[in-house]
């Protein structure tokens, strides 16, 4: 137990004796990684080795920490009396350190593989693969952690790999791939969080996860998702499958083949392609593209139906589309499929009900202006006809105000007026038959000669 507690004692200081080790390298002249010739011999117990301290922690393990004639710094155990000693850990003069208790080997104590490793580097080996490599630059230094598969050009200073393996930064400064396998970051402060087969190749740009992402152009970022580019400055592509963000400054944000090639674009959902400047397209499950056809349109496909609407303060809400409509809306007005805009006209949802004089909203109609005109926002060529909303109201003072007219007062007012004229005409008609009854009467005795009676 003593023997254990003597090699976890080894690995606590292990973290300081790191920076102690690296700053002193780093603060003296560069000098040749070169290893002792005594080195290995000494590693056996060679006799060289002069105690120091001479320790017996436990009755099966002999112990001794020392120093060899190189100016090693060494400790040493072995089972008996005679049996040759084993190096636990060593600290040479050019400030490598080996740990073999653990098979933790930080820095090139392998003189076979010192030609491999330039100057100024600093490696951690477990059970002889290499876990970690600092390369040290005047600028920053390159941190490659995880497989040795894992690269960073010898051009590229301040590039970090947090682990995973095959993945490599070149070819720009300041590159980060935190993890995964065979990803990419090849320009200056681009970043891979992880995942398969990404690449970020444009400046500044990010693929956080995934597989066989792509964020090629300056700013770009990939969320996530398989096969997905983002290939334009600003783009965004923030998941799924097989999505496009092409043009400045577009967005997909996830779904499956979608593609926002315009500037500033926008498309979600399935076989969206917002293929024009400022265009939003949205794209429900249906199997057929919905693409645009003009700079800055709007579009949605919703074949189940489309709802808007307001929060009712009752908590979580779950709207249901009417079946007859194809927009429907929290205040119960909704477009139908036929194409029918359909007011809320429930009696149940109306107050301070007043009955309505139709002679006075006959009279007061017809003396509303009526003009044909056009909106100044349409082509002159397009006519309407109707009466402006400032004499509608004046007229009636229906309508939140007098700027606009509600679809449902023009034909209140109109339905008024007629039942006032269905009013008239009845009289009319009376008047008419009692007028009819006299001429046939006069009609009569004048063809029999008879003296017409006076009224």
């Amino acid at each position: 137990m003593r023997t254990k507690s003597f090699v976890v004692s080894g690995v606590v200081v292990l973290g300081l004796m790191i920076v102690v080790i690296w700053g002193a390298r780093m603060g003296r002249a560069q000098e040749p990684q070169v290893v002792p010739p005594a080195l290995a011999p000494a590693e056996q117990g060679g006799p060289e080795l002069q105690d120091v301290q001479a320790t017996a922690l436990d009755a099966q393990w002999r112990e001794r920490l020392g120093q060899d004639g190189q100016d090693n710094n060494r400790v040493q155990r072995r089972a008996t009396d005679t049996s040759p000693w084993e190096t636990l850990f060593a600290l040479s003069k050019q400030g490598n350190l080996v740990l073999r208790g653990t098979r933790l080997f930080l820095g090139m104590t392998n003189p076979a593989r010192l030609d491999r490793v330039a100057e100024d580097v600093l490696e951690v080996y477990v059970k002889n693969e290499r876990m970690l490599r600092i390369e040290q630059d005047d600028t920053a230094p390159n941190w490659i952690g995880g497989h040795s598969s894992n690269s960073v050009d010898a051009a590229v200073y301040g590039a970090t790999i947090g682990g995973g393996r095959d993945n490599m930064v070149t070819g720009g400064t300041y590159g980060t791939i935190a993890g995964g396998e065979q990803n990419t970051a090849s320009n200056e402060a681009t970043t891979v969080g992880g995942g398969v087969e990404n690449t970020a190749s444009g400046y500044v740009a990010t693929v956080a996860g995934g597989s066989y992402n792509t964020a090629s152009d300056h700013y770009t970022v990939v969320g996530g998702g398989t096969a997905n580019s983002a290939s334009a400055d600003f783009a965004t592509v923030g998941g799924g499958w097989v999505n496009t963000a092409s043009g400045v400054a577009a967005t997909v944000p996830g779904g499956e083949d979608n593609v926002a090639a315009g500037s500033h674009s926008f498309a979600a959902g399935w076989k969206a392609k917002a293929n024009d400047d400022g265009t939003f397209v949205w794209s429900d499950a249906s199997i057929v593209d919905l693409n645009s056809s003009a700079p800055n349109q709007f579009l949605v496909r919703a074949s189940g139906g489309i709802w808007f609407g307001a929060y009712d303060g009752m908590g979580p809400m779950t709207p249901e589309i009417g079946e007859d409509a194809f927009i429907d809306t929290s205040t119960g007005g909704f477009l139908s499929k036929g194409g029918a805009w359909t007011d809320v006209s429930d009696r149940n949802g109306k107050a301070n009900l007043t009955a309505v004089e139709g002679k006075d909203v006959l009279t007061r109609l017809a003396a509303l202006p009526v003009y044909s005109w056009s909106y100044k926002a349409e082509d002159p060529a397009v006519r309407h006809m109707g009466p402006t909303a400032q004499d509608f109201y004046a007229a009636f003072g229906l309508g939140a105000d007098e700027q606009h007219i509600a679809a449902l007062d023009s034909s209140g007012v109109a339905l008024a007026a007629i039942q006032a004229l269905a009013e008239e005409n009845a009289t009319l008609r009376g008047e008419i038959q009692t007028l009819e009854a006299r001429l046939a009467a006069l009609e009569a005795a004048v063809a029999a000669g008879a003296q017409p009676a006076r009224p």
